[in-house]
């Protein structure tokens, strides 16, 4: 922290869009990258390859959602926190930047319920 006692901005994303869960109606792992989002600011899909600086996740009901920053190894994977799954019950927040292992270009969604409404909302940037 700066002297004056301000932060420094996190950064964002030069890229911010969604994805929409609901009509997926499976209950195994999906992997979703940035090509499966859309702009909230022009509706047209996002490029892939981009990486996500920041990831918000918005539950309806009270189904939770696994999530994992990575992407499925099978469509069976473990929900065990032991293998660094998150369980999200109504929503979620984090800024992935800079996390030991590398960047975040992919995560995987697993839902408990078919029938479980969330968005996903990433923030992404042109990474090498």
């Amino acid at each position: 922290m700066p002297a004056n006692k301000v932060s420094y901005p996190t950064q964002e994303g030069r890229y911010r869009a969604v994805h929409d869960i609901t009509a997926n109606a499976t209950t195994d792992w999906t992997d979703i990258s940035s090509d499966d989002f859309y702009s909230i600011v022009s509706g047209q899909a996002i490029d892939s390859g981009k990486t996500m600086v920041t990831i918000n996740i918005a539950v309806e009901g009270t189904d939770p959602l696994y999530i994992k920053f990575r992407p499925r190894t099978g469509a069976n994977d473990s929900t065990a926190y032991t293998e660094g799954v998150l369980k999200v019950h109504s929503g979620y927040l984090d800024n992935p930047v800079n996390l030991h292992g590398g960047t975040v270009r992919t995560i995987s969604y697993k839902k408990t319920n078919a029938n479980t409404s969330a968005q996903i909302i990433c923030g992404f940037v042109d990474l090498p």
